[in-house]
């Protein structure tokens, strides 16, 4: 059974795991919900920090979302993306 193709001409939904800095967790969440492209954002216990829904018009729009925004912040350690087929 093969995955489902992810458009990159339509909307784009994704779950991102953050990792930031110890301390880092609440600037972090207020930058993220500073966002319009941030629909919920949480932080969260285990082996990631905070938890972001995001919706883009385009998987490219999220992708830079992703660079741009998530890793340029300093705070942020790592991300994974899970984007909704």
């Amino acid at each position: 059974m093969s995955a489902p193709a992810i458009s990159t001409k339509r909307d784009a939904e994704a779950f991102i795991l953050i990792t930031v800095a110890p301390g880092d967790e609440k600037q972090t969440l207020n930058k993220l919900n500073s966002d319009p492209i941030v629909k919920e954002a949480h932080q969260v216990i285990g082996p990631f920090d905070i938890l972001t829904r995001v919706k883009a018009d385009s998987v490219g729009n999220l992708r830079e979302f992703m660079k741009d925004k998530i890793y340029g912040m300093e705070e942020v350690r790592g991300a994974n993306a899970l984007i909704v087929p």
